[in-house]
């Protein structure tokens, strides 16, 4: 998995025509990772489209992961980007993130943690927020 990360990374920083689905793909590789200790199941989600009652699609979400650690449940949230005006476009992610979050604690407040992440491209390098921690990943390439 990290050779495929970093493949995809290098993919990224590169600025080629599959960028932002390299990114995406990178972040769902990322998704199993994370939390590291005490999971029992896991499913990760790429482009989660939610329905409406209408039948319309009210949002897609780059990558949702759902799961069960120590008898939680935990749903983590990912964004991503690879645009260059980034405050504008984390602004609409994270409002978007927030409507999903709304939703979950709305019906199940007490009985599921929700965590909030982004993945972003930086010049030559990957940089993310992993559950309130900031790190990045420079391109070997």
């Amino acid at each position: 998995m990290n050779g495929a990360q970093e493949h995809l990374s290098n993919q990224v920083c590169s600025g080629g025509k599959t960028a932002a689905d390299d990114l995406e793909l990178f972040t769902l590789l990322e998704a199993l990772k994370h939390p590291d200790i005490g999971v029992s199941f896991r499913v990760a989600l790429p482009n989660l489209k939610l329905l409406k009652e209408d039948k319309k699609f009210e949002n897609e979400y780059d990558v949702v992961s759902i799961v069960l650690n120590r008898n939680e449940v935990e749903v983590w949230i990912w964004g991503v980007t690879t645009e260059t005006n980034l405050e504008r476009k984390r602004i609409e992610d994270l409002a978007k993130i927030q409507k999903l979050k709304d939703l979950l604690y709305g019906r199940w407040e007490e009985d599921v943690r929700v965590v909030t992440c982004y993945v972003h491209k930086d010049e030559n390098s990957i940089c993310y927020e992993i559950d309130g921690r900031q790190g990045r990943r420079m391109s070997t390439s």
